[in-house]
């Protein structure tokens, strides 16, 4: 469901225009309760809190997420959800979901199946349908960070709400990253991409969306990364950043007006953690522990470093030719005697106690004195599954999406059965960016272009009677004889005979094949006539000596709709093989 944007360097790490990615919030209210754990390699998940006490065991066939505000989700054999209550014996509330968000403050985003996104409660009750914001209509929304959550509308265009899903930042930037205390990163809706040429400026706005501070795109080569999560993040008022310096990158520390609190430095080849008054850096590949003042704490000696609580570091270094990580204060000594091989943050959880991974098969739970727990049972694996970090709408108008698709005997979006090479990727290169070097196709007599429309993916499949390209070559002569040899590329003098759209179950398509199937064979009813039909094909006479099938793919394409239409005769098409499904395949809608 997510497809992303580029760039480490810059502020924001999205994969894709359609996906919202937000800072890791680093506060311990509304704190983990629960943690699903498994007895035996394998075996059924129960339920342990973070001071050891067992809510159940061995209940659960699949894994569940935490329990946050005494709830928590499972994922089904088909791929959907189910809110139970965190009790010795799990309850199941609400309905079934396609996608689920963590709780906070009694507030989770989720979307019920075939349904736009919503914010519910405990119970499962709808707090605010999130169809529309503004007058727009919403892809997807983000799980809530401090209390806001990130949207992003059908028009690219992010804003932000509040936990009753009222608009706080209306939706007109192009990216934006929830970059903690209570401010946003927001970038220009003009922005169409960034990179570390772009001159683009960063606003900063607060809660109310006004701007605090504009990061010029050309001042710094990065902004900082929050290395638990993607998205750059604004903690304790100061943020990392790092400029060019004798062709070096350096790093330093500024606060939420751009003054610098820590000037970058060559002894900061990275920051990657600001806590409080300090920070962990990196220098000669190694990490160490410096305050504000530019104080050396702990010298850059650890593997890596990072901040488990107050006073508080996970210190990872090599002991042999393993890796292995012990707690340590901020003054280097170590806390407890023992070194693990993972360990969470006491922040995730009651503050007091933390998972730690012992050995391949064992888990334990430990204090902050570094004190294991007594009486736990055994546990060979636990998970720190929330759900998705962001909901996509499940509700699909397949009437609206093949509308824009804009399909007719002759053509699909803008290219028809007239066009040279030329032509059709004149239409992509404009609308899409493709490459219109010819020797990238001289192999290929189809062309496949994957696109979205109102936030669902499919394949438009362009097929040529021959080569797309073809080898040009010019005569050299030598010793008097004349040799032909390669010249360069250059397009075959051919138009389309066969448009294809082809539609995956996968995304917001999931368990909606037939509706696809239906839609598409409405489509093609409407601009022809029917010559045979089926429960998964069907054949079309169209104008102008056009044919047209419409089926539901089988074996390994199981799931995927397909149209195809153009200059073939109807009645040579296998229908029955076509038509038919495998024994133990049925088409059904959830």
């Amino acid at each position: 469901m997510q497809k992303m944007l580029k760039n480490l360097a810059i502020l924001l790490m999205f994969v894709s225009v359609g996906v919202l990615v937000t800072s890791c919030n680093k506060s311990t209210k509304n704190g983990i309760e629960y943690i699903p754990f498994q007895k035996t390699k394998d075996g059924r998940w129960g339920m342990i809190s973070p001071d050891g006490k067992v809510l159940f065991e061995e209940e659960f066939e699949e894994r569940p997420t935490v329990v946050r505000d005494g709830r928590f989700f499972v994922e089904t054999k088909d791929g959907f959800w189910r809110m139970y209550e965190a009790t010795e014996k799990p309850k199941q509330i609400g309905p079934d979901y396609a996608s689920v968000s963590p709780f906070y403050n009694g507030r989770a985003v989720v979307a019920e199946k075939n349904k736009p996104v919503s914010i519910i409660d405990t119970e499962g009750k709808t707090v605010k349908l999130l169809d529309k914001i503004e007058g727009k209509t919403v892809l997807e929304v983000t799980k809530f960070y401090d209390g806001y959550a990130l949207f992003l509308t059908t028009d690219k265009l992010f804003g932000v709400i509040n936990t009753s899903g009222k608009c706080i930042i209306k939706p007109q930037y192009a990216f934006m990253a929830y970059a903690g205390d209570d401010k946003f990163f927001a970038f220009d809706k003009n922005i169409k991409e960034l990179d570390e040429e772009s001159k683009y400026k960063a606003q900063l706005l607060n809660s109310s969306g006004k701007v605090i501070y504009e990061f010029a795109g050309d001042k710094y080569k990065s902004l900082g990364l929050y290395h638990h999560d993607l998205g750059a993040t604004m903690t304790y008022g100061k943020m990392e950043v790092s400029v060019k310096r004798s062709g070096k990158e350096v790093w330093g520390i500024i606060d939420s007006k751009g003054e610098y609190i820590v000037k970058p430095s060559e002894k900061y080849e990275f920051i990657s953690e600001i806590h409080g008054d300090k920070f962990i850096y990196k220098n000669d590949d190694k990490f160490g522990l410096a305050n504000m003042k530019g104080e050396t704490l702990i010298r850059a000696k650890y593997n890596s470093l990072e901040y488990m609580s107050d006073n508080i570091l996970l210190a990872e270094e090599k002991d042999g030719e393993e890796y292995k990580s012990k707690l340590i204060d901020e003054k280097d000594n170590q806390i407890g005697n023992d070194s693990y091989l993972a360990c969470w943050s006491f922040d995730d959880f009651d503050g007091k106690h933390t998972f730690v991974k012992v050995s391949d098969n064992e888990w334990s739970i430990i204090d902050k004195k570094g004190k294991e727990l007594k009486g736990l049972p055994d546990m060979v694996n636990v998970t720190f599954y929330h759900g998705y970090k962001s909901i996509e709408s499940d509700y699909v108008d397949m009437s609206k999406v093949i509308s824009a698709l804009n399909i007719t005997n002759q053509s699909v979006l803008d290219i028809n059965f007239n066009m040279s090479v030329q032509q059709i990727f004149s239409v992509l290169n404009k609308e899409r960016g493709e490459s219109l070097e010819p020797e990238n196709y001289s192999d290929r007599d189809v062309l496949n272009v994957y696109e979205d429309v109102e936030g669902v993916s499919y394949r438009l499949e362009i097929d040529f009677p021959e080569k797309i390209a073809k080898r040009t070559y010019k005569t050299e002569y030598y010793y008097g004889y004349g040799y032909q040899v390669p010249a360069g590329y250059t397009w075959n003098n051919v138009k389309p005979i066969i448009f294809g759209i082809r539609f995956s179950q996968s995304g917001k398509l999931k368990g909606k094949t037939r509706s696809v199937f239906d839609a598409l064979a409405d489509k093609f009813k409407s601009m022809g006539t029917v010559v045979k039909q089926g429960d998964n094909a069907i054949i079309f006479n169209l104008k102008d000596g056009i044919s047209a099938l419409v089926y539901i793919g089988s074996s390994e394409l199981y799931g995927s709709v397909y149209a195809v239409w153009g200059k073939f005769k109807a009645e040579n098409i296998d229908f029955d093989g076509f038509n038919s499904l495998d024994s133990d395949e049925t088409v059904t809608e959830e």
